[in-house]
């Protein structure tokens, strides 16, 4: 939890300056305490009044600027949602139709829902399954479309060397989410839903890492042993064996022609 302090830029909507000093405090009137809300270091345009008036919220988010640092560009990089919106219509497109925050930083969640969807015991802690969690909570979410900071991105970013036991466990945890999709009947086209994140996760760890193909192998194996649907499946891993077919040929290509120019130099 943190407070870093209102600029005063918000005069004509409901000021959170005490509201959020005070639940994001560790003590109170009667003594040490917990922090009520996981915040952000800017209170993201009274996000903790927004949740204080708003019972029914798990989350109120934020936009937020990309930064490049390897060359100092940046980029508006916007939500493709804003206002209240049902959790249940957002997380059936999370987070490819329905954009995810970036990071955790820009968001204000319920304490309560966090600790609802069991927060405290989760195996694979990064935004992704934090979102998908509260989400399956129900309710309400919403989004301001305010930026309220800045999400560095790096040339040592965990994308570009991540190993299948990481994606396997990041994979569990949205077979998690998708149990409670079913359990408690949160919409109807869980398969589908399935299939866009098995989709994205192999693009992100194919694209980004670059796997051997025993790595590769382990992953697309758990894909299809943990899905319903296993052609449908199977019909985007053949996409990705592929891409990384062609990139690891190109790649091969590209060392050969190294190797000959140094040798003839």
């Amino acid at each position: 939890a943190g407070f870093q302090g209102q600029r005063q830029w918000t005069d004509w909507k409901p000021n959170g300056d005490f509201t959020e000093a005070l639940m994001c405090s560790t003590f109170d009137w009667n003594g040490i305490r917990e922090a009520y809300v996981v915040a952000t270091e800017n209170d993201a345009c009274n996000a903790v009044a927004m949740l204080l008036s708003h019972p029914e919220y798990s989350f109120v988010s934020a936009n937020a600027m990309i930064l490049y640092t390897q060359n100092g560009e940046r980029e508006q990089r916007l939500l493709n949602v804003s206002g209240e919106m049902p959790a249940a219509n957002y997380l059936e497109g999370f987070p490819f139709r329905n954009r995810k925050p970036h990071s955790t930083f820009t968001t204000v969640f319920r304490r309560s829902v966090l600790r609802e969807v069991g927060m405290d015991h989760m195996p694979m802690v990064n935004d992704i399954p934090i979102y998908m969690r509260c989400l399956t909570a129900g309710g309400y979410v919403f989004f301001f479309e305010d930026e309220v900071g800045i999400y560095r991105i790096h040339d040592a970013n965990i994308s570009k060397s991540i190993s299948a036991d990481f994606i396997i466990a990041n994979l569990e945890e949205k077979a998690v989410i998708l149990n409670r999709i079913k359990e408690k009947n949160i919409f109807a086209g869980y398969n589908t839903w399935w299939s866009w994140q098995i989709n994205g996760t192999i693009s992100y760890y194919v694209l980004g890492s670059q796997p051997s193909w025993s790595e590769y192998r382990k992953v697309t194996r758990w894909c299809i042993q943990h899905s319903e649907e296993k052609d449908a499946i199977r019909k985007i891993l053949r996409k990705y064996t592929k891409s990384l077919f062609y990139n690891k040929k190109w790649a091969a290509k590209m060392r050969l022609k190294t190797l000959l120019h140094i040798q003839k130099d």
